[in-house]
């Protein structure tokens, strides 16, 4: 066995999770790898914990290329130290800045995830650990150097990362950002990207989108966007930009109907209650959660409850004429909330409040919601690909048709008529099915009769 690989190992699940070290899957390594091209003779990888699976492979298949690999485990940083084996692989142990008085046509990085310091004290752009290895890797690849590091997405679109992203659009070439599905990792479900960084200017950016069939990280979409696009969008996600590039889309943002931002359409809109203390048997308020959310209706069958100060509440209770919208999980889904009883009701986290300025724009923007063009826009806002995440700053700036009342009216008027005929269609389903059944109960018991 090679001695990489007995590192590996050796290193135990408990002490992989403590340490934060994160082996990179086959899947994600040979897209890594491919990096490594023909004009690549000098390759950094300053967190050699997470690509030790790997290091046998690297540098057995790419013995004319030179690897300097530095830990921040002192573990396993002198365990690498007593291999011989590899003349190729240079062991040092890493710090930050890296201070190694030398230039690599090559990065390949998975820096510590989620670690904040006073990084910015030490002239990096961001106090987010992510961001101040990049930029110390951006120092330490010559002139026709590149970087590759992995992240969680959030870098893409987090406000505390905003000044990183701007750092990398003005003062270098971003080529590639490449979104993996969660999961991808043992030890995390945190979805991550890939950033591919030169020196050089930003002018286009390829934007990736990855799942993965059979153990493979297939390739499910691709856009090329400007560095003016992004500037605008404020995020590098592929969904809204995927979005803006739909036929449907394209003609409702040329189309001359009157649109407003839906910040400017609605008296409030927020985040449900966290951190909720559910009591036994019956308390004061009431929670909607994700699951008491249909499409289009509310249902208070099953509803769980509190027992706290109202007072301490009110900036959370519903009022009639509120839209629930589920911001996490796998689907997402509107409705009206219309308040049944003097109870105090609240929405817990998973839930967003829209609070529109009057009640006849409630269904309205229900109804938008639900639509093709509605469900496109909240499918942009999403930060996962299989599981949701909604935050209120991504929904205030979708554009919402703005029609005149009456009209408004009218498609509600006509909205409900065909919600009608549908409930009762779904009744006479119900009742055909419960004579069917009886009709098969009657059918057994003759069989039964026949054979006992």
């Amino acid at each position: 066995m090679a001695n990489f690989k007995k590192i590996v190992n050796d290193i135990k699940y408990e002490e992989r999770r403590l340490s934060g070290i994160f082996f990179m899957p086959d899947s994600l390594f040979s897209i890594v790898e491919k990096y490594i091209g023909d004009n690549v003779k000098s390759v950094i990888i300053p967190d050699g914990e997470n690509f030790i699976g790997n290091l046998d492979q690297l540098a057995s298949s790419h013995p004319n290329i030179k690897f300097t690999v530095c830990f921040k485990n002192d573990k396993i940083y002198n365990n690498a130290l007593e291999i011989k084996e590899y003349s190729n692989i240079k062991i040092c142990s890493a710090t930050l800045p890296l201070n190694l008085n030398s230039s690599f046509d090559l990065a390949l990085s998975i820096p510590p995830f989620g670690i904040k310091s006073d990084y910015k004290t030490k002239g990096f752009s961001s106090n987010d650990s992510i961001c101040a290895f990049a930029e110390d890797l951006l120092n330490n690849i010559n002139s026709n150097g590149k970087v590759v590091f992995i992240a969680p997405q959030g870098i893409t679109f987090n406000v505390q990362t905003q000044s990183f992203r701007t750092n990398i659009l003005n003062n270098y070439k971003l080529k590639t950002v490449s979104l993996f599905p969660n999961k991808l990792f043992a030890l995390t479900n945190i979805q991550t990207v890939l950033f591919e960084i030169e020196n050089g200017i930003t002018t286009d950016i390829k934007l990736n989108e990855y799942e993965l069939k059979n153990n493979n990280l297939v390739e499910i979409n691709q856009i090329v966007v400007s560095k003016e696009d992004v500037e605008n969008q404020g995020s590098l996600l592929i969904h809204p930009f995927l979005t803006q590039q739909d036929d449907i889309m394209k003609k409702y943002n040329s189309s001359s109907c009157e649109k407003k931002m839906l910040e400017n359409v609605v008296k409030d809109l927020f985040r449900g209650k966290s951190d909720i203390k559910y009591t036994e048997g019956n308390g004061n308020i009431k929670v909607i959660n994700i699951a008491d959310v249909k499409e289009s209706y509310v249902d208070f069958s099953n509803l769980r409850s509190i027992y706290e100060d109202e007072r301490k509440n009110l900036r959370y209770e519903l009022q009639s004429g509120d839209i629930l919208l589920t911001s996490r999980g796998t689907d997402i889904r509107t409705a009206v909330f219309e308040k049944p009883d003097s109870q105090m009701y609240v929405a817990a986290a998973g839930l967003i409040v829209i609070r529109p300025t009057d009640t006849s724009m409630s269904k309205y923007l229900q109804i938008f919601f639900a639509s093709e063009i509605g469900a496109k826009m909240l499918d942009s806002c999403k930060k996962g690909t299989s599981i949701i995440n909604i935050v209120p700053a991504d929904i205030r700036k979708l554009l919402i048709p703005i029609l005149p009342t009456e009209k408004i009216l009218k498609l509600i008027e006509q909205h409900m008529e065909v919600m009608d005929k549908m409930e009762k269609a779904k009744l006479e389903a119900e009742k055909l099915i419960n004579a069917q059944k009886q009709n098969i109960n009657k059918f057994y018991e003759s069989f039964l009769s026949e054979i006992l």
